[in-house]
C-alpha cells in the first residue's frame, strides 16, 4: 500500500487486472480495486475525488455510498459533471470512529469514442485526491459493427425496480427496420409486461453528446414515446413504431430508414432478488438477413451480504452471425460495486 498522504487519505492502494488486448466490442474490461485508509483528522463534509483519463469509462450503478458493516453511512457519493470525477463527501461518522479503511472495485471499459482504432501501449491515468496512478494496456478491435450500447443505471432493492438505458446507433448510423428485444431469459424474478414495464423513447434530434456512463439528461432530448403505442394483446407484432409484449419479453420496432440516435429507457419491476436476476437484450437488423449482426446485453443483479449492499454486473454477449447454432462470448463490463 502506497503511503500517500492528503487531507482525507493517508494511504492508497490501486491494483488493476485485465486481459490483453482489450476488445471494446466484446465488453472487455479493466478491473480496478482501490483501497485506502481515512486520515483520523478528517472532518464531516471533507471530501476526496476519483478521476480517470478519457481513454476509459465506467458506469455508476446502484448505491455507491460508503457504509460500514451495520449500514451506517461513512461517505456520500456524487458525480461532478464539470470536473468529470466521482466525489466522496464524509458524514458525521468520521467524528465518532477512527482508523477507518475503505475501498471500491470499479470495472472500466475502453471509451470507444476516444480510442477509435486498435492501439498498443495505451497509457491510462487514475487520479485520486491529486495522486496519479498510470498503467498501459492494448486495444484491438474486431471487425464487427455495433449499433447499440446499454447500461443499467439504477437498481432499487427497496422498491424492486431496475432501470436500463439503451443508446441505439449513437453515431447516427442508418436504421433499417431495427427491432429491440428485451428478454428476461425465462427468469420469473423480472416482470416484463404492460403493467410492470414502462418504456420511454427519446430521439436525439439535437445531437446531444451522450455520456458513456449513460447518465444522459433527458430534458435535452425529444420524447417521442407517444409515437409508439403499446399493443394490448400478449403477442409480438411486426408493425413499425410499436411496443409489444409476449411471455415476459418486450419487442420495440423502430422506424425504417431513419438516420438518428435513439435513447431507450426501460423501467421494470423485480418480483424478488432471492436468485440471480438476468436481463437479456438484442438488437437485430431485419433487412440484412444474410449477415445479421446482433449484440446481446445481459445484466445480472444479485443481493449479497450486508457489506455488499448493491452488486450489479453487466455482461455483453456479441453474436457475430445468426446461424444454426448461436454461440456467445461472455465478458463482464461496466461497474461492479463492492462496499
Amino acid at each position: 500500500m502506497l503511503q500517500y498522504t492528503s487531507h482525507t487519505l493517508n494511504s492508497i492502494d490501486i491494483k488493476t487486472d485485465s486481459k490483453s488486448p482489450l476488445n471494446p466490442l466484446e465488453g472487455d474490461i479493466i478491473e480496478c480495486l482501490i483501497k485506502f485508509k481515512i486520515n483520523n483528522n478528517t472532518k464531516p463534509f471533507d471530501s476526496f475525488s476519483i478521476k480517470i483519463s478519457k481513454d476509459l469509462m465506467c458506469s455508476y450503478v446502484g448505491d455507491l455510498n460508503f457504509y460500514d458493516e451495520k449500514k451506517r453511512k461513512i461517505a456520500n457519493f456524487s458525480y461532478d459533471y464539470d470536473r468529470q470525477c466521482a466525489v466522496y463527501t464524509f458524514t458525521n461518522y468520521v467524528e465518532k470512529h477512527k482508523n477507518i479503511k475503505g475501498g471500491v472495485l470499479y470495472y472500466f471499459k475502453v471509451n470507444s469514442r476516444i480510442v477509435t482504432k486498435s492501439t498498443k501501449n495505451l497509457k491510462c491515468m487514475i487520479n485520486i485526491d491529486n495522486y496519479n496512478y498510470s498503467f498501459l494496456y492494448n486495444v484491438k478491435y474486431s471487425q464487427n459493427k455495433t449499433h447499440i450500447s446499454s447500461g443499467v443505471t439504477d437498481y432499487n432493492l427497496s422498491k424492486g425496480i431496475i432501470t436500463e438505458i439503451f443508446y441505439i446507433t449513437p453515431k447516427n448510423l442508418d436504421l433499417k427496420n431495427v427491432t429491440l428485444l428485451f428478454n428476461s431469459n425465462n427468469n420469473k424474478e423480472l416482470l416484463v409486461n404492460r403493467k410492470s414495464t414502462r418504456v420511454e423513447i427519446y430521439d436525439n434530434t439535437f445531437n446531444v453528446n451522450l455520456p458513456e456512463s449513460f447518465g444522459v439528461n433527458h430534458k435535452y432530448l425529444k420524447n417521442i414515446s407517444c409515437q409508439f403505442p403499446v399493443v394490448e394483446e400478449d403477442m409480438f407484432v411486426d408493425k413499425l413504431n410499436t411496443v409489444s409484449f409476449k411471455k415476459n419479453q418486450m419487442k420495440l420496432n423502430l422506424p425504417s430508414n431513419k438516420s438518428s440516435t435513439y435513447i431507450i429507457k426501460i423501467i421494470t419491476k423485480v418480483d424478488s432478488v432471492k436468485e440471480k436476476l438476468v436481463i437479456e437484450t438484442a438488437l437485430t437488423d431485419n433487412v440484412n438477413k444474410n449477415n445479421k449482426l446482433c449484440e446481446f446485453i445481459k445484466a445480472v443483479a444479485v443481493k449479497d451480504s450486508v457489506r455488499i449492499l448493491n452488486q450489479v454486473q453487466i455482461q455483453t454477449f456479441v453474436i457475430k452471425k445468426i446461424g444454426a447454432c448461436l454461440k456467445s462470448i461472455s465478458k463482464p463490463c461496466l461497474l461492479y460495486c463492492n462496499i
